[in-house]
């Protein structure tokens, strides 16, 4: 049983998490009836992976698991190292999602809260700001194609809208279809519904 999965941009490696708190990298066939390699063995969770995130520039791959951690995995010299990720969370990370210039990341989680993650480089990790206002598990997170807005599903029966701007990330001047540089947390939209 595969609990999540992501592939990477050229569709020529797949991560798969066998339902347990590792993932594993393959190597696509390349025909049909062809045999899967198994390339690497991602290993740094302590309870089941609940989701991937292969970030198709960067070639960056993100992990989120029930241990209320999350790691940015960078391939260096042939082998997948983790930065650590400061998710301050109370429960288990449920989804995740990078934004479309791969600078941030966007988590759900059962904690009640949504971090948005960035690199501080003088620091050498990433770091969250949360988005706050869910009133149950946050089920999934998805980004705006261009804006820093970032969309929210919750058990509470209800689809939220933020602002995800940040502005030593996005810069200085970032337009929205809820008008420019919106603060970090504004909620745009709430959509009501009848289940989860």
């Amino acid at each position: 049983k595969l609990t999540c999965h992501a592939w990477n941009a050229d569709r020529s490696m797949l991560a798969a998490c066998p339902n347990n708190n590792t993932i594993v990298i393959f190597k696509t066939p390349s025909t049909a009836d062809g045999t899967w390699e198994r390339l690497h063995v991602l290993s740094e969770h302590d309870a089941l992976v609940t989701e991937i995130a292969w970030a198709p520039k960067t070639n960056r791959i993100l992990t989120t698991s029930q241990d209320r951690n999350a790691y940015v995995w960078n391939l260096e010299g042939g082998q997948w190292k983790p930065m650590l990720v400061i998710l301050r969370i109370t429960a288990a990370a449920t989804s995740v999602q990078w934004s479309a210039d791969e600078k941030k990341f966007a988590v759900g989680s059962g904690a009640k809260t949504a971090p948005i993650c960035y690199f501080e480089a003088e620091n050498n990790f990433w770091v969250s700001k949360m988005l706050k206002g869910h009133r149950s598990t946050i089920q999934a997170v998805a980004w705006h194609p261009s804006c820093p807005i970032v969309a929210t599903a919750c058990t509470d029966y209800k689809c939220r809208i933020y602002s995800a701007y940040l502005k030593n990330v996005d810069g200085k001047e970032v337009s929205t279809p809820w008008g420019d540089n919106p603060k970090f947390g504004t909620l745009f939209h709430e959509i009501e519904s009848l289940g989860w």
